[in-house]
């Protein structure tokens, strides 16, 4: 076992392209973290693989605040959505649907996934010396929440983009990872492969402004790969704080 870091923020996004919460713990599941991207709302006439109504159709989606009714129950709990304009909605609102509709010009319908409407993979993590390079290149703070990652690592090396190295290794969670009797069930992940970024992370989490130059630093630094996406390997909880461990 070699500690690489530990958990520096821990990220929910209970509805898909809508705005993350950052929470001190969460559990994880074969599907992910409990109350991660549970819900999406559809675009209701498109029958392709990727129907999802997101910030590439709608910018301004990027503004919709979720908020879990019931923090103790992430699975069962109620959500709902305080809009850009304050006004607050259950996640199952004809008014929040038609409000997207008439944003994006086109129906919509909300749609509940109990295994998550993620783009590659259940997981994502970065390592937040990734993100202060990526500011140096862009030149100015970079919004983590651009990236829309779910585990922000305070890697030990803090050369940008360590967490490359960590492909195809297991990475596990809490001091009793790192003991020598080490239980069998740790929390663990495995690191899968890098992510492909897109224009998402042009758009501004507070004004929902594009800025085209984020995606063209990314594309001309990193290949346009920033983070790397994760498979639960090993079920529990995780907490902001716990001492991550590679095998």
């Amino acid at each position: 076992m070699k500690k690489v870091g530990t958990i520096q923020a821990i990220w929910l996004y209970p509805v898909k392209s809508m705005a993350g919460i950052s929470v001190e713990s969460a559990d994880m599941y074969w599907y992910g973290l409990r109350g991660d991207r549970r819900y999406a709302f559809v675009q209701s006439d498109d029958h392709s693989t990727f129907p999802w109504l997101t910030g590439r159709e709608v910018s301004k989606i990027v503004q919709y605040q979720p908020e879990f009714t019931d923090e103790s129950d992430r699975k069962g709990s109620e959500i709902r959505i305080t809009t850009p304009e304050g006004k607050n909605h259950t996640i199952s609102s004809t008014l929040l649907r038609q409000e997207l509709a008439t944003q994006h010009k086109r129906p919509v319908h909300l749609m509940q996934l109990n295994r998550g409407a993620f783009d590659a993979a259940p997981m994502s993590l970065v390592s937040q010396a990734t993100l202060d390079q990526l500011s140096s290149v862009h030149g100015a703070g970079l919004d983590l929440r651009r990236f829309r990652i779910n585990i922000i690592v305070d890697s030990i090396d803090k050369t940008a983009y360590v967490e490359d190295s960590w492909i195809n290794s297991t990475l596990s969670f809490g001091e009793a990872a790192g003991a020598d009797n080490e239980a069998e069930t740790v929390t663990s992940i495995l690191s899968a492969r890098p992510i492909t970024r897109c224009v998402m992370v042009n758009i501004d989490p507070d004004t929902a402004e594009r800025n085209a130059d984020v995606l063209k630093n990314v594309i001309k630094s990193r290949n346009n790969r920033v983070g790397t996406y994760a498979w639960p390997r090993q079920v529990g909880s995780i907490h902001v704080g716990d001492s991550i461990y590679l095998t």
